[in-house]
């Protein structure tokens, strides 16, 4: 069974992602703060880790650039805040992160 770390703030949101990748089959987890992620993170790589940019984005994108650097080609979606990941040149060119608008728009396989 595969496993993915979800890391979103948004309870109808997270609702959403949980139920998508559950469907699946997959092993979802998810932690109502961002150390908890980074303790997962050391302790086990998830299959796909999946990161809902709404509010707060900075603290989201630490938990990406810790999970790169430990697994650089764990697969990662980002979803929404695709104008300020261009602004700013976030992950445009690193293989094996993919970026979607919105929820109604996941892809059905990992990135």
């Amino acid at each position: 069974m595969k496993r993915v770390l979800l890391v979103c703030t948004d309870p109808p949101r997270l609702q959403q992602l949980r139920a998508h990748y559950e469907r699946d089959d997959a092993h979802v987890a998810w932690y109502p703060h961002d150390q908890a992620y980074l303790l997962d993170l050391a302790d086990e790589r998830p299959a796909l880790l999946v990161v809902d940019l709404t509010l707060p984005v900075a603290p989201k994108l630490n938990v990406v650039r810790r999970a790169r650097a430990l697994y650089p080609d764990l697969p990662v979606l980002l979803i929404g805040k695709g104008e300020y990941l261009r602004q700013e040149g976030l992950f445009q060119h690193e293989p094996g992160v993919a970026w979607t608008p919105d929820l109604d728009r996941l892809p059905a396989e990992a990135p």
